[in-house]
């Protein structure tokens, strides 16, 4: 004879039923949260994924923040060139095009002055006829600005052996010259303060020789370096030099003839 129930357990089955219930229920709103939090870009992609038309080997692709910031750095490197093709430009339709010399890629520009251009005899003053190169220069600069996140004006000297300059006058006149083209475009070109870098290294890293006065015509330059948005992701040791202020003659050079397909 099968025993009965008691009333006990009959009454506590619809406890297990209630808990099922429960716990669909919340995984119910934990769903419908998950959803009102979604991206429309990803909801749609997901919607598109299942309106398959029969095809089933459709694959699900939604959008990520890794694709976004791809995007977004291709176009940085896309206006940064072409903002060298405008300095580029700027250069060949100027009258001083044979004092200036430019080469550099998708991370920085280099720009290479003879300081005759910009600067008389032992001056720092600007010369009032070769002012308008920096105008040019500097209003191309201005229309890019928020791809660049620095610019660099380094002045150098030249010595004349066996009379070596005075150490402090080299190191303040080359300071003070590459100090005149950046206050010309802070002031007068309104460019961002914080993106502009001046420094002064006298005589100390010349690219000719200073025994005659060819070389040392070309030792006195001012040079500008100006760096891309995205030049800090780089993992170019050498850009990376650069970054951080380490001056090295032969790497500057090495720029000037430096390719974008490199």
């Amino acid at each position: 004879m099968r025993r009965k129930k008691t009333l006990a357990s009959v009454s506590n089955e619809w406890m297990n039923t209630y808990a099922d219930m429960v716990t669909l229920l919340l995984c119910f709103f934990i769903l419908l949260f998950t959803m009102s939090t979604i991206e429309q870009e990803k909801w749609a992609a997901l919607i598109k994924s299942f309106q398959n038309n029969g095809d089933s080997s459709q694959v699900v692709v939604v959008p990520g923040e890794d694709d976004d910031d791809e995007a977004g750095n291709e176009k940085d490197d896309t206006e940064f060139l072409l903002l060298k093709e405008q300095i580029e430009k700027f250069i060949e339709e100027s009258e001083f095009s044979a004092d200036v010399e430019i080469g550099g890629d998708e991370s920085v520009i280099f720009i290479r002055l003879n300081n005759n251009l910009l600067f008389g005899g032992n001056s720092a003053v600007l010369r009032t006829n070769t002012i308008q190169f920096l105008d040019g220069l500097g209003d191309t600069i201005k229309r890019q600005e928020k791809f660049v996140s620095q610019v660099r004006v380094n002045g150098h000297t030249a010595t004349i052996p066996p009379r070596p300059n005075d150490i402090v006058s080299d190191r303040v006149l080359s300071t003070q010259r590459a100090n005149a083209v950046l206050m010309y475009f802070e002031d007068e070109k309104k460019i961002e303060a914080k993106k502009l870098i001046a420094m002064g290294f006298g005589k100390n890293y010349p690219i000719a020789s200073n025994d005659n006065e060819d070389g040392r015509s070309l030792n006195r330059r001012v040079e500008i370096l100006i760096l891309a948005i995205n030049f800090e992701k780089s993992d170019d040791v050498n850009l990376i030099k650069i970054l951080t202020g380490v001056f090295d003659a032969e790497l500057y050079n090495q720029l000037l003839n430096r390719s974008v397909t490199e």
